[in-house]
């Protein structure tokens, strides 16, 4: 018998995207499940306003796309270069069934994600920008793709105002957090999507 991950990878459909590809917009029918092995997608939400609000960006390994009522709530669209393995839902199901101790990996994965969003709505709604900016820093230094230890040089696939939409503010106000830190000496603009980061200052921020 197949290991589970081969098993998965069997039933999956592996997709290379290139930075703006939309992998699903919101109202389409749910027919597929993502997972990211290489990149970042984003994940949007379009207000009735017009205005759009960045819920989440996800990183190689994450799984997004669930549509329990048949339906994508979200818009997703690749921010890099990546490859994004996609499973049919009927298939994904059947193997579930299949291969019940699965389901528990997938039950883990789900209470895992619900924490980390619910400890984004709380840094989200009662910090300053620049703790947030900082918080949201220390998340992306965490992805191996995109922070060089080496070199300390963070790349950033995502906009300045993927970031604003992302923690609820006005672009310029994440401009000027991004100012506050390089003045503290904590980071370094390069350019609009590398930055130079000095990680045990940031860390220390993120405890003030």
């Amino acid at each position: 018998m197949p290991s589970d991950h081969a098993a998965l990878m069997a039933i999956g459909e592996a997709v290379t995207v290139r930075p703006g590809s939309k992998l699903f917009r919101q109202g389409d029918t749910g027919t597929h499940i993502y997972m990211v092995e290489s990149g970042v997608v984003r994940i949007s939400h379009d207000l009735p306003d017009g205005k759009r609000q960045v819920l989440a960006f996800r990183w190689a390994h994450d799984v997004f796309g669930m549509a329990p009522d048949g339906w994508y709530f979200n818009n997703a669209d690749a921010l890099d270069k990546g490859r994004i393995v996609r499973f049919h839902t009927e298939k994904l199901q059947g193997l579930l069934l299949a291969r019940p101790h699965m389901q528990h990996r997938f039950l883990l994965k789900a209470t895992a994600e619900i924490s980390l969003q619910q400890h984004r709505i709380i840094l989200m709604s009662k910090y300053d920008v620049v703790t947030k900016v900082v918080a949201f820093l220390l998340e992306c230094c965490r992805k191996d793709q995109y922070f060089d230890s080496v070199t300390r040089i963070l790349t950033l696939p995502m906009s300045r105002p993927d970031i604003a939409d992302y923690m609820g503010v006005a672009t310029e106000s994440v401009s000027r957090a991004l100012g506050v830190l390089e003045r503290r000496k904590v980071i370094h603009r390069h350019d609009m999507h590398h930055l130079a980061i000095d990680l045990p200052r940031l860390r220390e921020c993120a405890r003030l």
